[in-house]
C-alpha cells in the first residue's frame, strides 16, 4: 500500500480522509442514482482508560470531520444520503 503524506493516520496506519467520503459519495450517487447509506464509518484507535473513562476526542475529530463532508455531499452537490451508521 501507497502511503499519503497528506493524511494523517490511526494507530493501525489507516488513512484518515474525510474528503474522501465526500468524493466517494459523489461517484456512487452519479453512477447509480440511488439514495446511498453509510452502513458503516470509524476510525480505529487505542482508547486510554483514566479514572474509568475513555477520553476520545481524537475519535469525536474523526467522526465530525466525516459527517461535515458528507453534509457538504448532500448540501452542496445533492447526493440523497438516507443514514449514517457508525
Amino acid at each position: 500500500m501507497i502511503k499519503n503524506q497528506y493524511l494523517s493516520s490511526t494507530d493501525w496506519n489507516w488513512s484518515i480522509d474525510p474528503a474522501g467520503i465526500r468524493i466517494t459519495l459523489n461517484r456512487l450517487y452519479d453512477r447509480y442514482q440511488i439514495s446511498l447509506l453509510i452502513g458503516e464509518n470509524g476510525g480505529g484507535f487505542e482508547d486510554q482508560l483514566t479514572h474509568r473513562k475513555v477520553h476520545n476526542s481524537y475519535r469525536i475529530s474523526y467522526l465530525k470531520e466525516h459527517i461535515k463532508e458528507m453534509k457538504k455531499a448532500v448540501n452542496d452537490d445533492g447526493v440523497d444520503v438516507m443514514g449514517y451508521l457508525l
